[in-house]
């Protein structure tokens, strides 16, 4: 009898500092087909995954198989020499089973034990090789990755695999403020972007070691913010925050957003102490070559923030006052509440 790689894979989005003791549901599995279950927590990132998995809002993950543990050199092929690499579009959270179109066979002795990683996005962000895998941090992409997952045909029949996707970098969010007279001072803003990452020119590429599940962001770059509108839902869009003629705002406005290289937040102001540093460039005015503003973030506890910062939103409001001053405000969060920071140019 033909034996093919039932794969009954559950999917969750993993966020830093969020606990969800709810266990997935666990989808049937069709015999004879390669399937996958998905089920992510709610969240709110950028696209193109933002929300709970749905008809209307895919998960769409690049997913590779191995005979190897952290080796994936070699894809495990089947007995038609079908390749066990590709997209998986999952379309609801945890019920209805997804998976590779072509159907890869389990091995022939069904307690054969293959591993399996996880990429999101699944288009070309990623570059997965045999021990390692490389992304560039462009401002606009939610590197997510799902560490290696392992299991055989006997094992998937009772014990579905469980993807766990984590984001890798952070978000911010950035509003501006200034009020009647500020637009004879300053014009309009015609950019911003993120010059420093404690102190210096920000990473802007991820390698992500399989043995280990490490990661290094190297690289430097400074890092374009993107618009961004904001209504009943946050809509992301891929035009940079440059060159623009955008108004200066009398009520607090989200303009801008960007996903940047996470950094290690410590105690203490100033230089390296200062986690993030944007550049604001406005038609007239002290800013017309850009100006500078350091974020200096806190947690919930009133106290420097310190730690990573993958997996948190930042959300950071620039006020434009008289007399050339810019001053900044930020408030982190775990994609739920978190602390507050501020900065001042």
């Amino acid at each position: 009898m033909k034996k093919l790689l039932t794969l009954t894979v559950l999917t969750t989005i993993t966020l830093a500092g969020c606990n969800n003791d709810e266990s997935p549901s666990v989808p049937e599995t069709s015999a004879g087909q390669i399937r996958f279950g998905a089920q992510a927590m709610t969240a709110t990132t950028k696209a193109p995954f933002e929300g709970t998995i749905s008809s209307s809002n895919t998960l769409t993950a690049y997913v590779i198989g191995s005979g190897t543990s952290n080796s994936y050199g070699t894809i495990y092929k089947d007995a038609k020499s079908v390749e066990a690499k590709g997209a998986i579009t999952f379309t609801d959270n945890g019920t209805t089973q997804s998976g590779f179109s072509t159907g890869v066979e389990w091995p022939a002795v069904e307690s054969t034990t293959l591993y399996f990683r996880g990429f999101y996005p699944a288009s070309s962000a990623w570059n997965a090789e045999e021990n390692s895998a490389t992304a560039s941090v462009d401002g606009k992409t939610d590197l997510m990755n799902a560490p290696e997952i392992s299991g055989s045909k006997t094992s998937t029949e009772t014990t579905p695999l469980l993807f766990k996707f984590s984001h890798l970098l952070t978000k911010l969010h950035v509003k501006v403020l200034g009020n009647a007279t500020i637009a004879d001072d300053w014009g309009q803003i015609a950019k911003i972007e993120l010059s420093k990452a404690v102190n210096q020119v920000p990473a802007n590429l991820l390698t992500y070691t399989y043995e280990g599940e490490g990661f290094v962001f190297s690289g430097s770059a400074e890092t374009p913010f993107y618009k961004v509108t904001d209504g009943e839902s946050v809509s992301y869009s891929d035009d940079v925050f440059a060159g623009m003629t955008y108004d200066i705002p009398t009520t607090s406005t989200l303009a801008a957003y960007a996903l940047v290289a996470p950094v290690t937040g410590v105690a203490g102001t100033g230089n390296e102490k200062d986690e993030y540093t944007l550049k604001v460039t406005t038609t007239k005015g002290t800013a017309v070559s850009g100006k500078e503003v350091a974020i200096n973030l806190q947690g919930t506890d009133g106290k420097d923030f310190i730690g990573s910062t993958a997996g948190k939103k930042f959300d950071i409001t620039i006020q434009f006052l008289k007399a050339g001053q810019i001053t900044a405000t930020a408030t982190v969060t775990d994609w739920v509440d978190g602390g507050s920071g501020s900065g001042q140019m």
